[in-house]
């Protein structure tokens, strides 16, 4: 009457009746597949998550973050619905110097530079370019053209309709952008190692292949712009290093003709970032300009590197000496054995 019928009430006990059914086969079978089945799901779910995090962490991984950035006592704050730009001004006159420091740098990269423009008879100005430095900006898109836009944004604010625009690296690319652009507010440029020409950025290591204009920079961009990868590395520059890359190749070669400014191009002959190669490329888009070289041991920094030479080259340029004559006249003692003052 019981036979194998499965009991119930106070005194079933599981135990008592797996010993009762040890030989049933189909109940052997079902209780050796739960730890299977349990092993499979946490499989599933672990090899999940790595699908979904593995592609995160990289990015996180490769790409730049937080880094100590220079104190300016009188450094002050411009406020837009966006985010803030922190500036230096000083100095006063009709003609404006704007320096536009490296990626991942500050206004700091340009603080030797800014000492020895103390005697130019000008007003300077040098800014924490958004999104880097301790200017915060809420965006997912740091290309050179918004690039462009936040900063003369910033010129309008401050009253300035025209701008003498001197740039490093990322800066550079930003300047020349800017002067092709919106070239009634550039009347001078100074280009020191810009990074923007097709090809020319040498970074190794994966960064490197993320930061070239392709599928690779898109991936990680759409990746970057997720909001869990914003809520697990809130400090990651990945966005920065993305957008504005990815503006860079053929569009800013091709923008270069569109500058009219008088412009200067400075370039060391052993640049390991921004490949010497593009140098006179560069020069030869753009219709007023002139390339000098600097010797081997400058590197890619030319503002902390060689701060007189680039300070005094920004000056005779802004006081109307032109490109092709600038190296000409500035101090012997500001070349380095083998350089020469000459333009190629």
């Amino acid at each position: 009457m019981f036979g194998h019928g499965r009991r119930s009430g106070p005194c079933y006990d599981p135990a008592d009746y797996m010993q009762a059914h040890r030989n049933d086969p189909v109940l052997m079978f079902r209780s050796e597949r739960r730890p299977a089945k349990i092993v499979l799901i946490l499989s599933s779910l672990l090899i999940l998550a790595a699908l979904v995090f593995a592609p995160l962490l990289i990015v996180a991984r490769v790409m730049p973050g937080w880094y100590p950035v220079q104190d300016v006592e009188d450094a002050r704050m411009a406020r837009f619905p966006e985010g803030t730009i922190r500036y230096q001004e000083a100095g006063e006159g009709d003609t404006v110097i704007l320096l536009l420091h490296g990626f991942n740098a500050h206004l700091g990269q340009w603080e030797r530079v800014w000492r020895e423009l103390d005697r130019c008879a000008c007003r300077r100005i040098r800014i924490d370019i958004p999104g880097f430095g301790q200017s915060d900006w809420r965006a997912d898109d740091f290309d050179l053209e918004q690039q462009s836009a936040r900063i003369v944004a910033l010129l309008d604010r401050l009253g300035v309709r025209q701008v003498a625009v001197a740039g490093t690296s990322m800066g550079g690319s930003i300047a020349a952008w800017m002067a092709a652009r919106d070239p009634e507010r550039v009347s001078h440029v100074v280009l020191m190692s810009p990074s923007g020409f097709p090809g020319s950025l040498t970074y190794p290591g994966l960064f490197g292949k993320l930061v070239r204009p392709g599928p690779l920079n898109g991936a990680a961009t759409w990746i970057a712009r997720t909001r869990l990868y914003s809520k697990l590395f809130p400090r990651s520059r990945a966005m920065q290093a993305l957008t504005v890359t990815a503006s860079y190749g053929a569009p800013w070669e091709a923008a270069l003709a569109g500058i009219r400014a008088p412009t200067l191009v400075l370039w060391s002959r052993q640049d390991k970032t921004a490949n010497p190669m593009a140098a006179e490329r560069v020069r030869a888009a753009i219709p007023d300009s002139a390339l000098v070289w600097l010797d081997e041991a400058t590197g890619h920094s030319i503002p902390t590197e060689r701060p007189e030479l680039a300070a005094q080259a920004i000056t005779l340029l802004i006081q109307g000496t032109s490109p092709g004559q600038v190296a000409e006249a500035l101090p012997p003692d500001l070349w380095r054995p083998g350089e020469r003052p000459h333009t190629p």
